[in-house]
């Protein structure tokens, strides 16, 4: 396992209202405290990144 740094040329409000977003979200599902791997800003970092790599959905059998 590695770790790495990237420059996402997302816009620093795009990121605070995604994490907003999925903050919201855990809170309207329950989600409690601890329970994800990730923060809600590091979940909104990838799904940004994601969506700005353009990155193909794949769907297994």
């Amino acid at each position: 396992m590695f770790t790495y740094s990237a420059i996402c040329d997302v816009p620093e409000e795009t990121l605070r209202y995604v994490t907003a977003l999925l903050h919201a979200h855990r809170r309207e599902i329950g989600t409690r405290v601890g329970r994800r791997a990730g923060t809600v800003r590091a979940q909104a970092k990838l799904v940004l990144r994601w969506f700005r790599d353009d990155a193909p959905i794949r769907l297994w059998p």
